[in-house]
């Protein structure tokens, strides 16, 4: 039976190459642009309630990554208004429900359809013997 293998030197391998990626998956301007819009309806949705939520990336390369603690940044005073209702008025979910609705109806007239035609052969049949 082979050796098990040391978990910890295992570990920090995993530990070595991960971060490795990730360096480099940072330092790529194609991926951090493809990210970024990907982001881009969180962010708006979000606003500044959340630490970088507003796409400004700080890039370090002198050394780890430090974290900074103290209090989430929020909105600030004067900022703009949140965004116009949407242009439908909200009746989207009405329509959504009356689309559902007549999916339905139609649903049921395929079933009612297809057992009328299913009892119609039944009737056609001879009596099996018994």
């Amino acid at each position: 039976m082979p050796d098990t293998p040391d978990m910890k030197a295992l570990a920090e391998r995993y530990l070595n190459l991960w971060e490795e990626q990730f360096s480099a998956a940072a330092a790529d301007p194609a991926l951090a642009s493809a990210m970024s819009a990907w982001l881009a309806p969180w962010r708006a949705m979000t606003g500044g309630a959340v630490p970088g939520a507003s796409g400004d990336t700080v890039r370090k390369s002198d050394g780890p990554a430090k974290t900074t603690s103290g209090p989430a940044r929020g909105p600030q005073a004067g900022t703009a208004a949140a965004g116009a209702a949407p242009r439908d008025g909200g009746d989207g979910l009405d329509r959504i429900l009356e689309r559902l609705e007549r999916i339905e109806r139609r649903l049921d007239a395929l079933e009612r359809k297809r057992a009328g035609k299913a009892a119609g052969s039944r009737g056609s049949r001879p009596p099996s013997a018994g």
